[in-house]
């Protein structure tokens, strides 16, 4: 019966109850609203940021999740990767840099205050590093 109640007061409130299962980072410390793109809850203000390569079908995502780390997923041209954190604590939009080669770039406003940078590399994703 209180699970009951507790639906509909979620649905007169307009709050979209999502399982458990779906969240690809924990939902605990958000207290705003989100979203989900396949299987990954994020935080909706901040979107979803993507690179797309040249020449090619393949293609990155990013989001920030719940957790406020920033996660991404890879498509090769015929499937997407899982959704994988890459730590860094951010606290505000990912900004990505398409360089129009196969070496993108994105930064973060960090929850130091300070901006941080990933590189990609060889095929490979750096470490975060300030910018």
């Amino acid at each position: 019966m209180k699970a009951r109640i507790a639906l509909a007061a979620a649905v007169l409130a307009g709050v979209t109850l999502v399982p458990a299962t779906a969240v690809a980072a924990p939902s605990a410390a958000v207290t705003g609203n989100y979203c989900e793109l396949a299987g990954g809850l994020y935080i909706c203000e901040y979107g979803v940021t993507a690179i797309y390569y040249p020449n090619s079908s393949t293609s990155d995502q990013f989001i920030i999740g719940t957790d406020w780390n920033v996660w991404e997923r890879h498509f090769d041209g015929s499937a997407w990767s899982r959704w994988n954190s890459t730590g860094g604590r951010a606290r505000g939009a990912i900004k990505t840099y398409n360089t129009g080669t196969w070496q993108p770039y994105i930064q973060i406003p960090g929850d130091d205050g300070r901006t941080w940078q990933r590189d990609r590399f060889a095929g490979r994703w750096s470490g975060w590093y300030p910018a």
